[in-house]
């Protein structure tokens, strides 16, 4: 079995010790030290740019090309359905033009720590004087948020995101729970959005946040580069490694 290098940021990372597991388990030897012999390399949210020209394969070397405003900017350009989003310092120009409440986010964040609900239009005055943001997103009233699973291409999982602060403000406490949603594997529609996202931020994998409009339209949000695994039970993170493992030994 390949030797797989473990290229990442946060060595500590909870979703790269499960994916870890599992591709030990198929038998695989990891590294962590570029250092070491192996045969392929494994990008969690973490590039290969800086290493140069290199020849040895590497899953998701060019990640991170996009930051947050530029990926939603590509996404549209492909065809893909996006919340409106504007610069800040169009903010106060577009009060009349976009229904409020409206989310001010930075191109770079993490966890969604960055995010400032804009209910009225002070909160909005406020963010542009004080530049506490880079851009607004318009809220979408949605009816639920999936995160599908791509691998090259392919769906391989979809959950429902449950949270324990439903509406304006779940960003706070992040999802309570995930639910496994086998049936949509069979939604060819949602498949190609999913697909068609990975595909734009040049990746060869990622978990894709798509929102459920109450118009029926389904909302790209964000590629997530490090999905969350939080337990060696959890499905996607077992059918991610199996994928990792055939991609390995087919190199």
């Amino acid at each position: 079995m390949k030797t797989i290098y473990f290229r990442c940021i946060d060595q500590a990372s909870k979703g790269l010790r499960m994916v870890q597991h599992h591709l030990e388990e198929l038998g695989h030897k990891i590294v962590r030290n570029r250092d070491k012999d192996y045969d392929v390399i494994l990008c969690w949210g973490c590039s290969t740019r800086d290493l140069g020209r290199i020849r040895t394969p590497a899953l998701n070397g060019q990640v991170n090309l996009y930051n947050k405003y530029e990926a939603l900017r590509r996404f549209k350009r492909v065809g893909l359905t996006i919340p409106t989003t504007f610069s800040v310092l169009d903010g106060l120009d577009n009060i009349t033009e976009y229904d409020l409440p409206w989310y001010a986010r930075r191109v770079h964040h993490e966890k969604g720590q960055d995010i400032i609900c804009c209910e009225n239009p002070r909160a909005v005055t406020e963010v542009v004087k004080n530049r506490t943001a880079d851009f607004f997103s318009v809220y979408i009233p949605h009816t639920e948020e999936i995160r599908a699973w791509v691998f090259k291409g392919r769906a391989i999982a979809f959950y429902h995101k449950h949270y324990k602060n439903p509406g304006l403000y779940n960003f706070r406490n992040r999802e309570n729970s995930s639910e496994l949603r086998e049936d949509l594997l069979g939604d060819r529609s949602l498949i190609a959005t999913a697909v068609q996202a990975v595909n734009a931020m040049e990746m060869d994998f990622g978990a894709v946040d798509i929102l459920r409009g109450k118009n029926g339209k389904d909302y790209v949000l964000e590629v997530n580069s490090t999905p969350d695994i939080s337990s060696l039970v959890r499905i996607s993170g077992i059918r991610l490694a199996k994928q990792i493992s055939k991609w390995a030994e087919a190199q």
